[in-house]
C-alpha cells in the first residue's frame, strides 16, 4: 500500500509527502492524513464525527448493530483470504477484525473510533473525498454506511474509478431522512438513496450483484452492492466480400461520433479488403479461411474477455444516430441485451411488437458483458449462422431481459427491403459445405429442449442482478416472476417430453394439468 498526499496527491515518505513538502503527524500509531485546507463546515463536521465517535463507543448509537449490519453484509462479501482490503468509513474495525486477509487497512475521519482498533490492522484518520491512499492497490473496497453521511461523495467516487478489484457498497434504501433532523449529531444521512439516485452516482460502474436485506421490525430496508469498474465496451463488424458495404458502416460510425472500441472481422475474401480505411479505436482481423458468423463471434469473446460489452454490426446495417454506440451501451448496462431501430422490423407493426417483446431482435444488438460471461458464450456452439439470435431471443424474453432502444436507429439495409441487390453473400449456401443452415436450426430447436438450456434459464433466473419481472407482464397476469419463470422452465421440459413421441394420453393430460397449475 502506498500513501499518498491528501493534498497534492505525491506519495509520502514517513509521512512527509514528496510533492509539497507537508510533514503529517501521527497520534497513538495512526497517521492523521486530512485535508490542509479546510471550510468551517468540514471543521464541524469533523468535529461532530469525534463526538458522534465518543458517544457510540460508549453506547451503541446503532442497536442490534451485528445481527443487522455486519451479519448480512459479511455473508454478502465472502472468502477474502489473501485480499488486500481497504474500509472507507470504517469505524472501530469491525468488519474487518471478522476477516481473513492479507492486508487489512481501517480508513475513518473520526480518530476515537481508530485508535480502539487492535492490531494487524493498518489504521489511518483521513476523510473519504481526499483518500490518502491509492484504490487501485486494493482487491476489495468497503462502503458500509458511509455514502449517505458524506457531504460532497463525488470526489471519493471519481477515485474509486481507478479500483482494478471489486467494490462493496452498503447503504440504507429509499428511507425519509427526514427523522433524522431532531437528532442530536449534525451531518446524519444527508441523502436518501433511490435508484436513479445510486446509478447517476455510480455511472462508471457495474453492478455485478445485489442484495436486500429488511430489518426486522422496522420499515428500514439496506441494500448491499458488488461494483466494478466498468470495462470499456467492444464492437465487432464481420464481414465478407463487401469491402465497399464494409467501409460505408465504418464511415458512418466515425461520421457519427463513436468513441468505443471496435473489430472488423474478415474471413475468406481478405485480399478486397487491403485499402479499409478504419476509425479512432478500431482494428481488423483476417481470417483466410470461412468461418461463419459463429467463428467471428467466439473469437472476439475468446479475445476481449472482459469487455463491458459486446455489439455486433453487419455490414449492411449502418448506424443513423449521434453517439448510438454509447446509448446502446448504456441501454444493455451488465445484464441485458439492447438492439435498435432498424427502419425494416420495426416499421411493420406484427414485428414491432415482436422487438417489444423480445421475440425478434433487429439490428445495432449490444449484449452486457456480465450477461455474456455469466451465459458462457456469445454465439451457441455448434452453429454456423443461423440460430444465434433466436437462441438470444430464448433467454432474455422469459427473463426480460430484452430492451428495444426506439430512441437510436441502426439501418438495416436487407436485400429485402429493397434498398439494395441481392448479392452472392446474401446466398448462406456454399457448394463446399454441408447444408448447414439445416443443421444450425436442428441444434438451436434441441438446445431449446434441453436441460443445458433450462439449467441456464434457472441459474440466470437465480442471479441477484437479473429479474423476471417482465414475464408477468408477458404472459398476462401479475403473478411472482419466479413463478412465470418456472412456467417457462416447465414448458421446456413438457415439449422436450411431448417431441420425443410415444407419449400415453394420460401422462399428456397430467402434464397439461401441471403447466396449467404453475400458469
Amino acid at each position: 500500500m502506498n500513501l499518498v498526499c491528501p493534498d497534492c496527491g505525491a506519495k509520502l515518505a514517513r509521512l512527509r509527502c514528496s510533492g509539497c513538502r507537508r510533514r503529517f503527524e501521527a497520534h497513538d500509531g495512526v497517521p492523521i492524513l486530512l485535508p490542509l485546507r479546510t471550510s468551517e463546515q468540514q471543521l464541524a463536521y469533523r468535529a461532530n464525527y469525534d463526538r458522534l465517535a465518543r458517544d457510540d463507543l460508549i453506547e451503541p448509537v446503532t442497536a442490534n448493530r451485528y445481527e443487522t449490519l455486519h451479519v448480512p453484509l459479511l455473508d454478502f462479501i465472502g472468502q477474502t483470504k489473501d485480499a488486500r482490503i481497504l474500509d472507507i468509513g470504517s469505524a472501530y474495525g469491525s468488519y474487518l477484525t471478522k476477516m481473513q486477509a492479507a492486508e487489512k487497512v481501517a480508513l475513518d475521519i473520526a480518530l476515537p473510533y481508530l485508535v480502539t482498533i487492535p492490531e494487524g490492522i493498518t489504521r489511518i484518520c483521513a476523510d473519504a473525498e481526499a483518500l490518502p491512499v491509492r484504490p487501485e492497490d486494493f482487491d476489495l473496497i468497503i462502503l458500509a454506511d458511509i455514502l449517505e453521511h458524506l457531504l460532497e461523495p463525488e470526489p471519493l467516487i471519481e477515485r474509486l474509478l481507478a479500483c482494478k478489484g471489486r467494490i462493496v457498497v452498503h447503504i440504507p434504501w429509499q428511507e425519509d431522512i427526514s427523522v433524522y433532523r431532531d437528532s442530536k449529531y449534525e451531518f446524519v444521512h444527508l441523502r436518501s438513496f433511490t435508484p436513479d439516485l445510486f446509478a447517476d452516482m455510480f455511472a462508471g460502474f457495474d453492478v455485478v450483484r445485489e442484495q436486500h436485506v429488511a430489518v426486522t421490525g422496522t420499515e428500514t430496508t439496506f441494500v448491499i452492492f458488488e461494483l466494478r469498474v466498468r470495462q470499456p465496451g467492444v464492437w465487432l463488424l464481420s464481414t465478407r466480400g463487401r469491402p465497399d458495404a464494409c467501409q460505408r458502416v465504418l464511415d458512418a460510425c466515425t461520421e457519427l461520433g463513436m468513441s468505443s472500441a471496435g473489430v472488423v472481422y474478415v474471413d475468406e475474401t481478405v485480399e478486397e479488403y487491403a485499402g479499409i480505411r478504419l476509425p479512432a479505436n478500431w482494428t481488423i482481423h483476417y481470417e483466410p479461411e470461412w468461418g461463419s458468423l459463429q467463428a467471428a463471434m467466439s473469437w472476439c469473446h475468446e479475445t476481449y474477455p472482459d469487455a463491458g460489452s459486446y455489439g455486433w454490426l453487419a455490414d449492411d446495417t449502418l448506424p443513423r444516430t449521434q453517439g448510438w454506440d454509447k446509448l446502446l451501451e448504456a441501454r444493455a448496462g451488465q445484464w441485458r441485451l439492447a438492439y435498435a431501430k432498424d427502419l425494416w422490423l420495426s416499421e411493420r407493426d406484427y414485428t414491432l411488437r415482436e422487438l417489444e417483446e423480445g421475440s425478434n431482435l433487429s439490428s445495432g444488438l449490444c449484449w452486457g458483458g456480465g450477461l455474456v460471461r455469466e451465459v458462457g458464450w456469445w454465439a451457441l456452439p455448434g452453429v454456423r449462422q443461423a440460430g444465434i439470435d433466436t437462441a438470444w431471443t430464448e433467454i432474455v424474453r422469459p427473463l426480460g431481459l430484452h430492451r428495444y432502444t426506439a430512441d437510436v436507429t441502426v439501418e438495416h439495409e436487407n436485400y429485402r427491403t429493397g434498398k439494395r441487390e441481392r448479392d452472392a453473400i446474401d446466398d448462406w449456401t456454399r457448394p463446399d459445405a454441408e447444408d448447414y443452415i439445416s443443421r444450425d436450426i436442428e441444434i438451436r430447436n434441441q438446445w431449446v429442449l434441453s436441460e443445458d438450456y433450462r439449467e441456464l434459464l434457472r441459474r440466470l433466473g437465480a442471479h441477484s442482478r437479473i429479474g423476471a419481472a417482465y414475464a408477468a407482464t408477458r404472459y398476462g397476469k401479475a403473478k411472482d416472476p419466479q413463478r412465470m419463470l418456472q412456467y417457462v422452465l416447465t414448458m421446456s421440459e413438457f415439449n422436450e417430453r411431448f417431441m420425443s413421441g410415444g407419449l400415453p394420453a394420460a401422462r399428456l393430460d397430467a402434464l397439461l394439468r401441471e403447466f396449467e397449475d404453475v400458469r
